[in-house]
């Protein structure tokens, strides 16, 4: 089974079509107001509300949980669309 990890500053509602999306996000006003849309709030390392090691315990944990089934918020909100913007070398 394949899991994407998305790593977002500003949040974007985005999904795959054949694989789980989950999204991480450091930015804590992106996580406060995309909440239905983020999976993993890093940025709880930046104000000390968390720690490194803690963080990836909440990553690894639902790692687990969404190969075991569980949904991602994307999965649950239907966000299955990918677009790739350019193919090839951009100059």
């Amino acid at each position: 089974m394949w899991v994407l990890y998305w790593s977002t500053g500003l949040g974007i509602p985005v999904g795959c079509p054949i694989a789980p999306v989950i999204k991480i996000t450091g930015n804590q006003e992106t996580a406060r107001k995309m909440n239905t849309h983020i999976d993993i709030n890093a940025g709880v390392i930046l104000n000390g509300r968390d720690t490194i090691e803690g963080v990836r315990e909440k990553i690894l944990r639902l790692l687990l949980e969404v190969a075991s089934g569980k949904r991602t918020k994307a999965e649950r909100l239907g966000h299955y669309k990918l677009g790739i913007n350019r193919i090839g070398v951009t100059l």
